[in-house]
């Protein structure tokens, strides 16, 4: 049984991250919060203050960054949850502020997600990451109706590696993408999506990092035990009020296949919820394109490619040919 599976393993301890990069774009002057903001100088791990937290930044500070060509400062580690909370607090006002550029608005909401994921994830509660994920999902739909955002910024602006909360925000956006091309757009549908996207790998939470980022083969008892995660999130889930089952099936059936060769049950075709079938065309579509410990992401075109052989047979040929228009008219 899945349930009796127990792994073990052992690594060495990476050394103690010092300092953590925060983009200049979340930066408001105006915003009442203190941090101390550093800027690399010299090698990767040497840094020096840029400004104190006594000393207030300017709306100057930062166009004197750009200017420089500088993206990005850093905070130390021990910052990084009231920086999240700053974030968070203000996010909204992100968002709605139309003086800043839509990919710099969805690089903030992007960065937002990830941090919200990877902090509930790595705690493993459920039910903050399903507060989380609901908060996201709206933020995620009410940016990308309101903002002239196309395929390629969502594409260009997310982070391409496969830690399982940036695939979870990176899913969510590609699925409010892919399901406004097929004809979805009544706003409390499309946030249900966007929140079924960011749980649907719930059920890896508690999974070893070394696992689902292992280079190796997998043995039969590891494959297993990943293999669960879509029944395991389904559980989790399942009896929690305000979740839909479109939502659910997102969670369950997103490994599933129209010719019945997925898991966790091997159902076919119209077995599938259509949500199911979205949230599979975008699940292989970002963890192709992505980084792996063991490979590099694949091209674009490569990856669509592999999308249009799926067409009709794993994957629903009507999505999957509107997700390859969508793509290749703008990516």
């Amino acid at each position: 049984m899945t349930s009796a599976v127990c792994l073990t393993s052992v690594k060495s301890p990476k050394p103690e991250r010092r300092y953590v990069s925060i983009p200049i774009a979340t930066l408001d002057p105006s915003s009442c919060y203190k941090l101390d903001l550093y800027e690399q100088h010299g090698s990767e791990d040497q840094y020096r203050l840029f400004r104190g937290r006594d000393f207030p930044l300017t709306a100057d500070d930062l166009e004197k960054l750009r200017a420089r060509g500088v993206k990005r400062l850093y905070i130390r580690t021990g910052e990084q949850q009231a920086y999240q909370s700053y974030l968070r607090d203000n996010l909204s006002n992100f968002i709605e502020n139309e003086s800043l550029p839509a990919t710099q608005r969805f690089q903030i909401l992007n960065q937002v997600t990830q941090d919200c994921l990877q902090e509930t994830f790595e705690r493993g509660d459920v039910t903050e990451t399903v507060e989380a994920s609901r908060d996201m999902g709206r933020h995620t739909v009410n940016l990308m109706s309101r903002a002239d955002l196309v395929a390629h910024d969502v594409f260009s602006m997310i982070k391409h590696d496969f830690h399982t909360f940036t695939h979870s925000a990176n899913v969510c956006s590609y699925s409010v993408l892919l399901a406004k091309g097929i004809g979805i757009v009544a706003p409390e549908q499309l946030e249900e999506i966007a929140t079924g996207a960011l749980l649907h790998d719930v059920g890896k939470i508690g999974i070893p990092y070394e696992l689902l980022t292992k280079p190796d083969a997998l043995s039969d008892e590891e494959r297993e035990l990943i293999q669960s995660h879509p029944t395991v999130g389904f559980a989790r889930l399942c009896r929690r009020e305000k979740l839909t089952w479109g939502q659910l099936m997102m969670v369950y059936q997103h490994h599933e296949r129209m010719d019945g060769k997925g898991y966790p049950v091997g159902v076919k075709g119209d077995e599938i919820h259509p949500w199911g079938q979205l949230c599979a065309i975008v699940d292989v579509f970002d963890a192709l394109t992505s980084d792996r410990p063991y490979h590099r992401g694949q091209h674009i075109t490569e990856v669509l490619a592999y999308l249009e052989r799926e067409s009709g047979r794993g994957l629903d040929s009507g999505m999957v040919k509107c997700w390859t228009s969508i793509m290749s008219r703008n990516c």
